[in-house]
């Protein structure tokens, strides 16, 4: 039998990850660190990168698996939990990009906020210069991306 404080527990968790505040963290994040999008066909037809992504977000931390490949005139980016449980899958064709995110309510990081950490790591000659304040370096294979204004920092390492 479940006592009232664990159901009252269970409901407080319940209500705080809603997709409702998910929503209103997302939009909230995006529009604090703008980025640059390249084109899918900045990846080569039938090209596939994958790595691990690690962020820490003032919502916490996330780990990811995360595969990248070019399907048609689509980019397709699929990110993992460290389970193996798809966290979402964002597809990108021309400027519209689509997101399904079943579990981005439990994720520290907004999806789209994934995605342009990838581009910006995958395709810096097609995005350009980073936004003011944004910071990218690379050291021992790594690629490291602040962005202070959203307390974003994320870091990339390619499967070998």
């Amino acid at each position: 039998m479940r006592s009232i404080a664990g159901l009252l527990g269970v409901a407080l968790v319940a209500s705080l990850a809603t997709p409702g505040c998910a929503a209103l963290r997302t939009r909230a994040v995006l529009r604090d660190c703008p980025d640059t999008l390249a084109g899918p066909n900045a990846l080569g037809p039938g090209e596939r990168l994958e790595g691990t992504y690690r962020s820490r977000d003032p919502g916490g931390e996330s780990v990811l698996r995360v595969i990248l490949e070019r399907r048609d005139e689509r980019l397709v980016v699929v990110a993992l939990t460290a389970i193996g449980a798809p966290a979402f899958e964002i597809v990108q064709r021309g400027d519209e990009v689509a997101i399904d995110a079943p579990l981005a309510r439990f994720l520290a990081v907004p999806p789209p906020l994934v995605l342009r950490d990838l581009h910006r790591i995958h395709f810096p000659g097609e995005v350009g210069e980073p936004p003011p304040g944004v910071l990218v370096s690379e050291s021992e294979g790594r690629v490291r991306i602040e962005r202070p204004a959203c307390g974003h920092e994320a870091e990339y390492e390619a499967a070998r």
